[in-house]
């Protein structure tokens, strides 16, 4: 079952996107596209939006996200395992599973 992701002022999805791809995200100075990404590395603290297409390879090993995210609406969040407690135990066993064979 999946949930309806809340934004800020109940705008859509694609209400967000269409402002940050038209207006907001900051242009790419190399290939001209929106910057729709950032970085939440520790050490890239700062550094502002990133290039998809420019910016990604020196970003390779690091947690990127949507700059999408900035726009939901965290009141309405509710927590990981109110949403999805069928999905995490999925997950839980697959890790317990895979620590296995890591073990033998």
């Amino acid at each position: 079952m999946s949930q309806e992701v809340k934004f800020l002022q109940d705008c859509s999805k694609e209400e967000i996107m269409r402002l940050l791809t038209e207006e907001l995200a900051p242009v790419c100075d190399k290939c001209k596209r929106r910057k729709l990404y950032i970085c939440v590395e520790k050490n890239c603290q700062g550094i502002g939006a990133l290039c998809w297409t420019c910016d990604r390879g020196k970003h390779f090993t690091h947690r990127i996200n949507e700059i999408l995210l900035l726009f939901f609406n965290s009141k309405e969040r509710r927590s990981f395992m109110e949403t999805n407690r069928d999905h995490e135990s999925i997950v839980f066993k697959g890790l317990m599973e895979a620590k296995c064979y890591i073990d033998d």
